[in-house]
């Protein structure tokens, strides 16, 4: 336990961040409805779900099509760290999951069934899930710090909404699915 505890911590000091590319194979009609948050083009919004096999991609495209900063400046260093903080969160990902094959801890549809784990992989999960969890909200913490610099108040507001829009129509739909 203890030496896969050190490889995943290597592996964690490597990439240090990231998000899971997960493959979404049909586009649930729900998606391609606007949220009550923004106004959505939604043919846009549908190819681009249609297209693409990875959640972080639908992410970008999401808050790209959806989202928009008034002055260019403060737009591009926007866009840079954010595309900075999605990028750390899939490698967080990735690396999760590669530590949990590394350990034979398998996935069923996505899910760790515990039935099939014995008490040292459940309590290597347990370690693994903690390190997860604290490299995502660190990679948080660092994306909302930097947001400060170059978005205003409303623009704050109004990412918080489209936040919460991604993750009800296209987060939740997408697990809904597995």
């Amino acid at each position: 336990m203890k030496k896969s505890f050190i490889i995943f911590s290597a592996i964690g000091f490597l990439f240090s961040f990231s998000i899971q590319a997960q493959s979404i194979t049909k586009v649930p009609d729900k998606l391609t409805k606007a949220p009550d948050t923004k106004k959505v083009h939604t043919t846009e919004v549908k190819e681009m779900l249609e297209k693409t096999c990875c959640v972080i991609d639908i992410k970008r495209n999401y808050y790209r099509t959806n989202f928009k900063i008034t002055e260019d400046a403060r737009a591009e260093r926007f866009w840079n760290y954010f595309d900075a903080y999605v990028s750390r969160e899939q490698e967080v990902h990735e690396n999760f999951n590669k530590a949990l094959e590394a350990n034979n801890i398998q996935k069923e549809h996505g899910i760790v069934n515990f039935d099939n784990l014995n008490d040292k992989q459940i309590w290597l999960f347990f370690d693994l899930k903690k390190e997860h969890k604290k490299f995502l909200a660190d990679n948080d913490d660092f994306f909302y710090s930097k947001i400060k610099e170059c978005l205003n108040a409303k623009e704050v507001v109004e990412y918080l909404k489209l936040e919460r829009s991604f993750k009800k129509e296209v987060v939740d739909v997408y697990k809904s699915k597995r």
